[in-house]
């Protein structure tokens, strides 16, 4: 019944700021405990600073009051100490919440007070301005972390309200410059006036990468439809020469010196146009395959071709062909020209009579798929000869355009066969040493398609065998 009972409400509420919820507990049943102890020895005068409303309640058999009041004091110490443990665990995860955000937002937090010194620094401007982890920027200048004459005028500037932005070139502590976007903006206290700065930092490196990425792809368009356009102008001309000269070979019989002149001037114009038409395959956008198409009827075809050709003779040519349809999304005419290229390069690379070209065909599970492509069975195609091979230096640039190792060509063909795979969401890999080279090639297959194609065309009815192989001695 003492006036100093509240402060027993004070000393507890201020223990549940740094103490656990249960340790509030504990410590609101000490207070009640206490307090039942020192009013228990005011009424039997044990204490000598007893109350005298306490000894007249006793002597006067009011007990009752005193234990209800005992009981009051000590729920009240109870509710005390659980709200005070729940304010102070709100408190805490408000904090831990916002120190978080602070710490994972991906501009660089930095604030500082009056005096230009560091308050506070997250984690992404550690990363910014290439700080140690062991380093504690709080009590630095500014300055000493990033040098900036427009920063520094900005915190100069106390008369400043609302937000600035601004663009500067800074100068790190390791004395590298950086491009940065600095966003600041001060902090009010009660009465209004600044308390402290706080400068969002963002680095400006990736946007101007992709500025230059979106310049460079603009200029590269302008250099596609250009190309186009000099390819069509160059062909029309060039028709028109090797028309004059057959004309002027055929008005020339008589001349036995002008024939041969004429047919180098055709031959290399007809090499030429064939240059251009490659260049034009290249360059040409090709619209994305909507269609079912079976690699095993589309290397049949390319094979053919193969057999027919004048290069072919003395070489074998195995085709290990599975009657089992391998159905890809593309299109019939863009495959045969990828395995029609690969023949071709591996006949002019093979020797006549013991030259060996070998294609085969099977279904994977394996992860050739490129990261784009999601988990999916897949074809693969392998074309392999047993040429002399592909210089180990050139093998990473056998895709690259105009790049060729041979004596003959300019070294778009394999660049052909390389995009015309990736516009049907493919994937190609060589494998070469002295008297083997291994082209492997990956596309995804297209089941239900190739379904749906079987049951509108009658493919696919006749009886599977496993592997048949067909040998071609031209």
């Amino acid at each position: 019944m003492s006036v100093f009972c509240p402060l027993l409400f004070v000393s507890l509420f201020s223990a549940c700021s740094v103490v656990s919820w249960r340790g509030a507990v504990i410590f609101a049943a000490l207070a009640t405990t206490f307090l039942a102890i020192m009013t228990l020895g005011q009424v039997l005068e044990l204490i000598p600073l007893g109350s005298n409303r306490l000894r007249w309640l006793f002597h006067h058999n009011q007990l009752r009051f005193i234990a209800t009041y005992l009981v009051a004091m000590g729920v009240a110490f109870h509710l005390v100490a659980i709200l005070g443990s729940r304010v102070t665990a709100g408190l805490v995860r408000i904090q831990s919440l916002q120190t978080e955000i602070v710490q994972n937002m991906g501009d660089g937090l930095v604030a500082v007070d009056l005096n230009s010194k560091i308050l506070e620094m997250n984690g992404e401007a550690r990363k910014l301005f290439e700080m140690s982890e062991d380093m504690n920027p709080v009590g630095l200048d500014i300055d000493e972390v990033v040098k900036s004459v427009k920063i520094s005028s900005l915190l100069t500037n106390g008369d400043m309200e609302g937000r600035v932005r601004c663009e500067d070139r800074v100068t790190l502590r390791s004395g590298k410059q950086r491009h940065f976007e600095v966003k600041l903006s001060s902090i009010p206290d009660e009465r209004g006036r600044c308390r402290c700065w706080i400068l969002l930092f963002n680095d400006l490196a990736l946007k101007n990468e992709v500025e230059q990425a979106e310049r460079k792809i603009q200029q590269l368009e302008h250099l596609y439809q250009m190309s186009l356009g000099i390819s069509h102008e160059i062909r029309n001309p060039l028709a028109c020469i090797r028309g004059c000269m057959q004309e002027i070979g055929r008005l020339g019989d008589d001349n036995p010196d002008c024939k041969p002149l004429v047919d180098i001037v055709c031959r290399e114009s007809d090499r030429l146009d064939g240059i251009i038409e490659d260049f034009m395959s290249y360059v040409r956008k090709s619209p994305s395959p909507s269609t079912a198409a079976n690699l095993v009827d589309t290397i049949d075809s390319s094979v053919a071709l193969l057999e027919n050709h004048p290069e072919s003779v003395g070489r074998e040519i195995l085709w290990r062909r599975s009657d089992e349809p391998f159905w890809v999304l593309g299109d019939h005419e863009r495959l045969q020209q990828v395995f029609l290229n690969l023949g071709l390069n591996a006949l002019d690379s093979t020797r006549d009579g013991d030259g060996l070209i070998e294609l085969s065909v099977r279904r994977t599970y394996d992860s050739f798929a490129p990261s784009s492509e999601p988990s999916t069975s897949g074809v693969i195609v392998e074309v392999r000869d047993n040429g002399v091979g592909i210089p180990k230096d050139a093998v990473e640039k056998v895709f690259t355009p105009f790049f060729t190792s041979k004596e003959r060509g300019i070294g778009l063909g394999l660049s052909i066969v390389h995009q015309i795979v990736r516009e049907h969401r493919g994937t190609i890999h060589v494998q070469s040493q002295p008297g083997e080279t291994c082209f492997t090639l990956w596309f995804p297959e297209e089941v239900d398609l190739g379904k749906q194609r079987t049951l509108l065309t009658g493919e696919g009815n006749k009886s599977t065998q496993d592997v048949v192989e067909r040998d071609c001695v031209s």
